[in-house]
Order: C-alpha cells, then sequence, then structure tokens
C-alpha cells in the first residue's frame, strides 16, 4: 500500500480509519485523501475528539490515521461529469477486495457519506463500525441543532464548529467504554 489520492496509510500504531466516497478535484490537485473543506472540516472534528478521547484519538492531523474511499477513482464534473461512484461499481469484488485490504488491522471505522455507509455490508468488517454525516459543508448543512438541543441560527459564524461538535459527540457515543477509559 502507499498513499495516494484516495488513500492515506497513516500511523502504524493508529487502529482508527476513516472512509469517505471517493477523492475529487481537490484530492487530484493534492495527491492526498480528504483535502480541501472536508480535510479542514476532519482537523476540527479530531481536536474536538483528541481533546474528548486521546486513548483512541491520539491524534489531531488528519493524516496520522488511515483513510480510504468506497471508489479509488477521482470523480468531479469538470473530469467525470459525476461526483461519486454507483453503487454497482462500489460493490465490484475488486473493489471490495481493495478497501478490505486498506483496512487490515484497523479497529474502529468511521463511514462519512452515504457511500460509504452503503459499502459496509459487502466488506465483512468485524470491529467498530460509526455512520456519520460527510464532512462537506452540505453534508454538514442537514445538521440545525447544536450538542444541547437547540435550532442554529441561520448564517451564524459558528455552525460549522457547532454541526462538527454533534458529528464528534455521535462518534465518541458509539466506541465502547472500555477503549476510550
Amino acid at each position: 500500500m502507499t498513499n495516494s489520492t484516495h488513500l492515506n496509510i497513516g500511523n502504524n500504531n493508529n487502529h482508527v480509519a476513516f472512509l469517505f466516497s471517493c477523492p475529487g478535484q481537490e484530492e487530484e490537485k493534492n495527491r492526498k485523501p480528504v483535502a480541501g473543506k472536508t480535510g479542514e472540516n476532519l482537523d476540527i472534528l479530531l481536536r474536538y475528539l483528541e481533546s474528548k478521547d486521546k486513548n483512541n484519538f491520539q491524534f489531531t492531523d488528519r493524516y496520522s490515521y488511515r483513510i480510504t474511499n468506497s471508489w479509488d477513482k477521482v470523480e468531479y464534473k469538470k473530469k467525470t461529469n459525476r461526483t461519486e461512484a454507483k453503487i454497482s461499481e462500489i460493490k465490484q469484488e475488486k473493489n471490495l477486495m481493495r478497501i478490505k485490504d486498506e483496512l487490515k488491522n484497523i479497529e474502529t471505522l468511521v463511514l462519512f457519506g452515504n457511500k460509504a455507509q452503503k459499502i459496509i455490508k459487502f466488506l465483512d468488517f468485524d470491529g467498530i463500525v460509526i455512520k456519520s454525516k460527510h464532512l462537506s459543508m452540505q453534508g454538514l448543512a442537514s445538521i440545525d441543532k447544536d450538542i444541547h438541543g437547540d435550532k442554529l441560527k441561520k448564517r451564524a459564524e459558528c455552525n460549522t464548529q457547532k454541526r462538527i461538535e454533534v458529528i464528534a459527540l455521535s462518534i465518541l457515543k458509539h466506541i465502547p467504554k472500555h477503549r476510550s477509559e
């Protein structure tokens, strides 16, 4: 395995991985997965997770974690006239074998977005699986309440941070207690 637009190997001692949909234009430009705004949002999420659970989230840099995608090919409108692969493509045996190989030695897998969540039933992953909204601005926009259940004010500057906190608490809630103590 080598780092690419769809895969970041991360720190070998890390047991957490993140599965997204597919690399896009920013990933192609930077030659790394989860670049651009989604990557910045992942960094914010990791700072929050690390502050609450240093055992499972010991790093705040996204590239210390295993990151992969449901589809390894770069997709964006200008290049391929789409932004994601079809389910029929991501569940092809060759693609599933790639993902299984990339997730070896991973104990906790966080699935960001619908495509990542749909592929899990085809993977035979035996670790902890946590489903989350995608960290794109579009994915975050579907969260309308903060961690206290208060409605977010339209166009408030702190909304992104508050939405990411909601995702972080949801992730932390799904990690078994013995792992985070």
